[in-house]
């Protein structure tokens, strides 16, 4: 009851503000920002289908920092790379009344976890240090949400909410045969719901928007629970030639800040699982007729989550059809 009121205030509040997004700026959209949530919804009758791509390439963690990390009982983990690739369909129902649906398929390269053997008995068997090791791929959580636009013009503001129903693979296992730890399966096993506010302003060839979005995640497959978070971010367009054109292409940006909640283990806290995490994102944008194209570089500027790798390098990519 405390986290479910802690999420009607801060949608309270959010929806008097600058707005947010859960989900990368409406798949359909063509202005303003690629990585935040656009405030417009697609017209009555129009519709978007697109695929999209989010790589994400880690920096190194090495064996004996894992070694250190088990024997400490911290659940740090490496990763070599991780790949989410999504089917995005939206559906423009009335004009101020949009819906949509995102079906991902994830695939994570060179996971290694340690694990640190107390008992005697065991280390004598088995040694005091494992690595285990695997790369789970398979179907992720389907995500299926509605937005409202409540003001177009040259003023725009939206709400958007929606939930990640628990459709993913949560059974991938190591090469010791054991279940990997959840939060790096495909699925969560767990409902889980979102909810955002996203405000924009324009002219002929730019706009500006900002975003509030925030997930409250449920208790999942074996007792885990993956810990909420909230995301503030910003976005802004230029196209470079007249919007009527045949052909415009867009400079995008995006920038936000994330606050990750803990995540728990059989309602149990887990130690470094929390922080801020932030990261600015230059793009483009070539939309051609029904065509539309995108594709942007997050940078990561801070990691405050002490068990996840932090980014090498990341890019994010999008084709389709809005109709």
């Amino acid at each position: 009851m405390k986290r479910l009121t802690t999420f009607v205030i801060c949608f309270a509040l959010l929806s008097g503000v600058d707005a947010g997004a859960h989900h990368p700026g409406g798949a359909g959209s063509t202005s303003g920002g690629q990585l935040t949530m656009s405030p417009d919804s697609l017209l009555s009758g129009k519709a978007y289908a697109g695929l999209r791509i989010d790589w994400v390439d880690y920096e190194h963690i090495s064996d004996g920092e894992l070694q250190e990390a088990a024997e400490r009982e911290a659940h740090l983990h490496g990763m070599e790379a991780e790949a989410s690739y999504y089917l995005d369909v939206e559906l423009g129902i009335f004009d101020a009344l949009g819906a949509g649906i995102s079906v991902p398929l994830r695939k994570v390269y060179g996971y290694r976890e340690g694990h640190h053997h107390h008992e005697e008995a065991e280390m004598e068997a088995e040694g005091a240090f494992d690595l285990e090791r695997s790369s789970p791929e398979g179907l992720g959580d389907i995500q299926v949400f509605a937005h409202l636009t409540l003001l177009r013009g040259p003023v725009k503001l939206g709400v958007r909410f929606g939930v990640e129903m628990p459709t993913g693979d949560v059974n991938e296992r190591d090469d010791e045969h054991e279940k990997i730890e959840v939060k790096h399966q495909p699925g969560s096993g767990s409902w889980d719901f979102f909810a955002g506010v996203a405000a924009g302003y324009g002219g002929k060839r730019w706009q500006v928007q900002a975003a509030v979005t925030t997930q409250i995640n449920t208790r999942g497959a074996r007792e885990f629970e993956i810990g909420d978070w909230i995301r503030l971010g910003a976005g802004v367009g230029w196209d470079f030639v007249d919007p009527e054109s045949s052909v415009v292409v867009t400079a995008t940006l995006d920038a936000w800040i994330e606050w990750h909640g803990r995540d728990r283990d059989h309602g149990r806290g887990e130690e470094d699982s929390s922080g801020w995490v932030s990261a600015v994102a230059p793009g483009v944008r070539i939309s051609a007729g029904i065509l539309i194209f995108q594709f942007a570089v997050p940078i990561q500027l801070s990691n405050g989550i002490d068990q996840e790798p932090d980014q090498s390098w990341r890019a994010v990519a999008s084709v389709g059809l809005r109709f």
